[in-house]
């Protein structure tokens, strides 16, 4: 079992110890050569301060020489308090970090009604954060480590295992029997299904539905038609009663998710608006196309007008002949417009920047209820330039 590289919060953490462990040790340390020097000032002694110091280092031995037998100064009984309180998680921390591994190994072999991540790249990043952030305990399982995950420590609830998760033995290390979710995440479709394979297969030989309730495992699919096609399997109906088996597309949720809090509130909702809801996609990759079948999907609009798109990619051919052969009927739903270039360059910005829309509608076109917004944005400008210039610019005429 290996620990991802540790992320920023992991160093705070880190830091936040070790300051409070040297402070927990510094406090000792004078409280004690306080208490040994009113000690023997009672004796009437008055020893060097390095042997006062050599005294109170002794303190975090556990070694304790008054010379009078009775009680001690209080400062010198918290010292000692203190040595003893630092020694111990000393000891304590130095012992967890040496048995890392079997502490780990321990509590994992106890987990329950925790969430296994099948595929820790960047699509699983935000789905771990979000399930230690809801108190539910995480393994991931992945091929590699280095990656920017939580911090995995020894009284953490968040445990890697590094190695192929197709694999019955990895899958058992992860406790995949006693888990309440399993989420398969990888980016090839075939990895995912055998791993849901396995997954339904040890779920099946423990028999969780009659202890705990059903597991739920969802697998992400990249071919939108094949999940379709193994949504409706036989392998997973016959084991429905051991374990629930959801298909899903990560792109497709987070179409959705995009779609409900960026764009719709941006689309026209009068039944008079002849406004045109129009969208530019930079990249035509498996996120653009998600995006923009989520807004063919769902913008049925008022004013019954088709949406428009205007879309950038290096290879906007292939990409036109995918979504053709995708789905045939495409062109039917929307309007596309193309440009073939990077987003960055600068020709590029330079042709979306004075592209003429065909969607613009002529003033005479406007109802007249959008023609007074126009004139109230316009009348709003005088009162600010009285502001910045201290003086009254020159009357304008208002026309339609």
């Amino acid at each position: 079992m290996n620990n991802p590289s540790s992320n920023k919060d992991d160093s705070k953490a880190r830091r936040l110890g070790f300051a409070l462990v040297a402070l927990l040790f510094l406090a000792a340390w004078i409280l004690g050569y306080v208490g040994y020097d009113q000690c023997y000032r009672e004796v009437g002694k008055q020893l060097p301060w390095w042997d006062l110091a050599y005294m109170s280092f002794q303190l975090f031995g556990l070694e304790f020489n008054v010379p009078v037998v009775g009680s001690s100064p209080a400062p010198l009984v918290v010292g000692r308090s203190l040595a003893l309180l630092f020694t111990a998680s000393a000891a304590l921390l130095a012992l967890a970090g040496i048995c890392r591994n079997e502490i780990c190994a321990l509590r994992l072999a106890r987990l329950r009604g925790h969430a296994v991540v099948c595929g820790a790249g960047k699509k699983a990043e935000a789905l771990i954060r979000d399930l230690l952030c809801a108190g539910m305990p995480v393994v991931a399982i992945d091929l590699k480590t280095d990656k920017p995950l939580p911090a995995c420590g020894v009284f953490s609830r968040f445990f890697v295992i590094q190695g192929d998760a197709t694999r019955a033995e990895i899958l058992a290390r992860a406790q995949v029997r006693h888990a309440a979710h399993i989420f398969v995440m990888t980016g090839n479709d075939s990895v995912n299904i055998e791993t849901a394979s396995q997954v339904i297969q040890q779920a099946r030989s423990h028999d969780s539905a009659g202890r705990r309730g059903k597991p739920v495992c969802h697998v992400h699919m990249v071919d939108r038609h094949a999940g379709d096609l193994f949504r409706n399997h036989s392998v997973f109906k016959d084991y429905s009663a051991y374990i629930s088996v959801r298909m899903f597309n990560v792109y497709d949720n987070a179409a959705r998710l995009f779609w409900q809090r960026e764009l719709i509130r941006r689309a026209p909702t009068a039944p008079n608006d002849p406004r045109r809801f129009h969208v530019a996609i930079a990249g035509m990759g498996e996120m653009g196309e998600a995006v923009m079948l989520r807004v063919i999907k769902s913008a049925h609009f008022a004013n019954g007008r088709k949406p428009a798109f205007t879309l950038v990619d290096l290879q906007a051919d292939r990409v036109r002949e995918r979504l053709a052969q995708r789905h045939p009927a495409l062109e039917s739903l929307c309007e596309i417009g193309w440009i073939d270039g990077e987003m960055s360059a600068a020709d590029t910005q330079c042709r979306i920047a004075h592209r003429t829309s065909p969607h613009l509608v002529p003033w005479e076109e406007l109802d007249e209820s959008i023609r007074q917004i126009d004139r109230d944005a316009v009348q709003a400008i005088a009162p600010v330039m009285v502001d910045l210039t201290g003086s009254s610019p020159a009357p304008t005429h208002e026309t339609s």
